[in-house]
């Protein structure tokens, strides 16, 4: 694959969401990858998920946002967060409400994050509200985007992936002190989705995760103005959808998630 091929995926990704949602009939591609295959968007803050928390949570008055966001992220499921409080997120009435909701059949997590006990037998519904207070009884110094993340991994049950989803809500925080964090554009964390995204590239077959934050930088200035300004975590995030499109177009893999794009 080209860097060609990478700039078509971010182009005609961000070409079938403004079409999507400016209510024009299917498909929204002439790509037939794009027909049958579900992509995040091109913006993290263009998904569905992120548009109701940032909505709702991020701006509401005294919310504890480090451990409101690891709340929202793990559950990830407006259908169950707005019956939650996210001013005091790891409250007993809080979890009290998700069991009750989840004994009366309600879904309480989404399908998008793999979220387990990492191993500890306990009730995953417990489990959550343990990290999110243990998140909640730090005081986290959010100076820059890679320190926070540091930081959210102290924590056990937190992760490089959770970790780095709870920044990107942070950032786009009004009012947060992520918002002038001085690697806001240019810090992101390495996945293996990603990793598997820049390998495709010709010149980028032997990344290691090492080299991955210095390399996925001077492939998006390369790409320039060929493609939406964005910050380092959306093109890391576009990477990993790369991945997805390669590995369904050569025929090598296919998408957990079925799109009905046509």
């Amino acid at each position: 694959m080209e860097e060609r091929d990478l700039i078509y995926w971010i182009n005609e990704r961000e070409w079938v969401r403004k079409h999507k949602e400016a209510g024009e009939p299917k498909p929204w591609s002439a790509d037939p990858v794009f027909h049958t295959t579900y992509f995040c968007n091109v913006h993290r803050e263009d998904d569905k998920v992120t548009r109701w928390i940032a909505s709702r949570w991020r701006n509401m008055e005294g919310v504890k946002h480090e451990a409101a966001m690891v709340l929202a992220r793990m559950f990830n499921l407006p259908d169950h967060l707005m019956y939650l409080d996210p001013r005091d997120p790891g409250c007993e009435e809080n979890l009290v409400k998700s069991k009750n909701l989840r004994d009366s059949g309600h879904k309480l997590f989404s399908g998008a994050y793999l979220i387990t006990t990492c191993g500890v037998r306990m009730d995953k519904v417990d489990y959550v509200y343990e990290v999110v207070r243990n998140v909640a009884k730090r005081t986290i110094f959010c100076d820059t985007l890679e320190n926070t993340a540091k930081q959210l991994m102290q924590v056990n049950g937190l992760g490089t992936f959770m970790a780095a989803q709870v920044v990107a809500d942070l950032k786009n925080t009004e009012g947060h002190p992520l918002q002038n964090a001085t690697d806001w554009w240019s810090w992101c964390a390495v996945g293996p989705g990603s990793l598997r995204g820049i390998r495709w590239l010709d010149g980028y077959s032997s990344v290691t995760k090492g080299q991955f934050l210095r390399c996925i930088q001077s492939l998006h200035a390369n790409l320039g103005s060929d493609i939406p300004k964005m910050h380092m975590q959306d093109f890391q995030n576009c990477l990993c959808e790369f991945d997805k499109y390669c590995r369904v177009k050569n025929g090598t893999g296919r998408s957990k998630r079925i799109y009905m794009g046509r």
